[in-house]
């Protein structure tokens, strides 16, 4: 069995659920031929080679021999004491749970990992924005200061002089008066 379990889970993934079923159904329904008789080229086109090469021991460990009939192999559970089949399903099964349950505690590891780093990225990018918008308040209570001491006029509102000072001369502005 730990052969098997050298493959990859992603390799692992598909065949595994079909094992349990497999195994699940024969001892559900032991009567049932059509759950006792796997057709090897089938399993080998759905799954490959390399996961056929190491799940047939795995079978074979649960009573299942190979046959081969018409120029076909099969792997057949002929078998009707089904104890051994039992213990092997309950342990691929467990096998199969504990290593899904590390995979999820390593993936809450790295999930609480990332987290707390978004969390200083976030703290990092919160304190840049408060600096830069205390820098802003600061600026406009400046600029607004600035314009209280020195209030901004328009330029039609003062008296214009141009060129010559010898001559009396006003210039009408946009609100009617002189200036």
């Amino acid at each position: 069995m730990n052969d098997y379990f050298t493959l990859s889970k992603f390799k692992r993934n598909k065949p595994s659920k079909l094992i349990k079923k497999i195994l699940q159904n024969i001892l559900a329904q032991p009567e049932q031929q059509k759950f006792r008789k796997l057709k090897t080229s089938a399993l080998e086109s759905k799954w490959g080679r390399d996961v056929l090469e190491k799940t047939t021991p795995l079978l074979q460990t649960a009573n299942f021999v190979i046959r081969v009939d018409n120029g076909s192999t099969f792997l057949v559970c002929e078998e009707q004491d089904l104890t051994m089949l039992e213990v092997v399903l309950a342990s691929f099964s467990q096998r199969c749970d504990e290593e899904e349950q590390e995979i999820q505690r390593q993936r809450e590891e790295i999930a609480q990992r990332t987290k707390s780093q978004l969390s200083q990225v976030e703290t990092a990018e919160q304190r840049r924005k408060n600096l830069v918008k205390q820098k802003m308040l600061n600026d406009r209570a400046e600029y607004e200061q600035e314009r209280r001491e020195n209030p901004v006029t328009a330029s039609k509102a003062n008296k214009l002089k141009y060129g010559r000072t010898d001559v009396a001369l006003e210039f009408q502005t946009n609100s009617g008066g002189w200036g």
